[in-house]
This record gives C-alpha cells, sequence and structure tokens, in this order.
C-alpha cells in the first residue's frame, strides 16, 4: 500500500526522511509543503536478490570487461506513483523506464535499497569531507552492499588510508574508494593507486573495486592484485563505460545500473568467499596493520 500525506516541513532543499516504523519514507519540497510518501504493507522486504555472477579465479584486469553495463534482469520493484514524482524532480521524461526499474503498483519491496538510490538520483551533496560528496558516496556505496552484507569504513583523518572502503568482515577489502574536490591538486585516481595495498589474502580475485571521485565525476577501475607490477597499466584499469558526470540526470540514471552490476560481483564473492580470498580475520587498514 502506498499513502500519499501532505505535512507542513520547511525544507531548504531535497532531502529524505527515514523511519522504520514506516520501511520507508522520502520528501521532496513543494511551497514548504513537503509530500511524504510512506511505504507500507506486507510486502515489504529488506533482501535483493542480485542475479548471480560467474567470476573467474585469478588476477586478471580484463575479466568481466563488460559488468557495468550489463543489463539488469532482477528489477528494483517501484510503485508507479513514486517514480513519477522522481522523474519530475530530476525533470526527465518517463517514457522508457531504466534498465534496473520496473514498476509495481501493488509491491513496496526493496525500501531500503531505493531510499539509496533517491539519495544517489537527486544528487545529494553534504557539507564537509573531501569534496562535500560523502552522503552520496556513502548512498551509491550502499546500493552496492544493499542487503548489508559488507561493512563500510569512512576515514578522513589518516593519510595512508583510503576515504572510504567496502569489506566483508574478516577479509580484505573489495571495494575502495578515493574522493577530491576539483579546487584540490590531488588526483583521487593517483590516490587509489598509492593507498592500496596487496594483501597476501587475494589468493584468487580477478579485481579489487577501485571508485576515484573528483566533484561530480566518477571513475570505476579495477585494481591489481599482482604484487610485481610496476607501471600504471600493470596495476589499474578504468573499467570500460567506467566514467560518468553525475551533473546530468542520465548518467545518475545509468550510474544506478552500474552500482547495480557491481553489486552482483561482490555478491558473488560474499557467496563464496574463500574461493577468491583467504580469511584472515584482521581488521584491514586499520592503525599498524
Amino acid at each position: 500500500m502506498v499513502e500519499i500525506k501532505q505535512v507542513p516541513y520547511f525544507a531548504p532543499s531535497f532531502g529524505q526522511i527515514y523511519d522504520n516504523r514506516y520501511h520507508c519514507a522520502h520528501y521532496f519540497p513543494l511551497e514548504n509543503v513537503c509530500s511524504i510518501i510512506f511505504l507500507t504493507g506486507s510486502n515489504t522486504t529488506d533482501r535483493y536478490e542480485f542475479e548471480p555472477l560467474d567470476v573467474p579465479e585469478g588476477d586478471d584486469l580484463n575479466a568481466l570487461s563488460d559488468l557495468l553495463s550489463i543489463p539488469i534482469r532482477n528489477k528494483v520493484k517501484v510503485p508507479p506513483a513514486i517514480a513519477a514524482i522522481f522523474w519530475e524532480l530530476l525533470g526527465v521524461r518517463a517514457t522508457t523506464l531504466p534498465d534496473w526499474m520496473e514498476l509495481d503498483p501493488s509491491s513496496t519491496r526493496h525500501y531500503y535499497l531505493w531510499h539509496n538510490i533517491t539519495r544517489v538520483l537527486l544528487h545529494e551533496r553534504a557539507a564537509g569531507g573531501a569534496a562535500g560528496i560523502h552522503a552520496r558516496v556513502d548512498a551509491a556505496l550502499s546500493v552496492i552492499n544493499c542487503n548489508r552484507t559488507m561493512q563500510l569504513t569512512r576515514d578522513d583523518k589518516t593519510d595512508s588510508f583510503p576515504d572510504a572502503w567496502l569489506v566483508i568482515d574478516g577479509y580484505p577489502p573489495l571495494v575502495i574508494v578515493e574522493e577530491a574536490n576539483a579546487t584540490f591538486l590531488a588526483n583521487p585516481t593517483y590516490k587509489l593507486q598509492k593507498k592500496f595495498r596487496r594483501f597476501p589474502d587475494y589468493t584468487g580475485l580477478p579485481f579489487v573495486i577501485g571508485i576515484a571521485i573528483e566533484d561530480d565525476y566518477v571513475t570505476i577501475h579495477r585494481m591489481s592484485l599482482d604484487n610485481d607490477s610496476k607501471t600504471q597499466e600493470g596495476l589499474l584499469s578504468e573499467f570500460p563505460a567506467g566514467r560518468l558526470n553525475l551533473r546530468i540526470s542520465q548518467e545518475r540514471i545509468r550510474f544506478i545500473q552500474v552500482l547495480i552490476n557491481l553489486g552482483r560481483y561482490c555478491d558473488a564473492v560474499y557467496q563464496n568467499p574463500r574461493r577468491y580470498i583467504m580469511f584472515s580475520g584482521h581488521r584491514f587498514f586499520a592503525p599498524n596493520y
């Protein structure tokens, strides 16, 4: 059931209200009145079922070269009324649905996933941090990790650590992130190379996902686990179709497809982690490690 209510709420810009009692709530400004959409009913679930992905074993920067553009078969279920609201906010004609979305009037499933998708689509930015984009970046990582099988850690103080990373508990990170403001000289791709540690625990993983964010531009990389590689080409490779401009609404919509497919990769590893990574129980990127 979708229940639409209007309540007074003085909001300076786009934002969300999220309450577990209602499963999910979104709001948007309308002349100082926000329409809050409560998703309720029995047909709700936390879990989004990633389509199985065959991840090959062994270090290989050429593996899964089409990963980011693979069509999404397991769609995100969204009620039509809610989808229409967000297309209007984005200024996008909803004549063709995104590859990853399915309209379902009777369903309010995938509310945690949809909550974070909307934060990416609305181009949320927060004050502070390297680029003032932590809210959007954390939302994007939460799309990848929508079933909460990994831990998200952020470190903005330790120069030798990435800005953020996703890790299966007791294993080395699967995703590492570097952020930079366009006004800074720091190159996030270069910082990914400098901060990435090729732990011996990576025994059969083809690559680690590296996400470089420079203000509104995002580049997705495959990062090599070969300790003997000395050149940039041997350490890091940009995914085909792996660069996006998040200032453009259509690029943010495509970004969701990219994030879901990255989630498929991580979920495939999570289903059988010891096939790809050695369990050590260490806390990676921790002091003295």
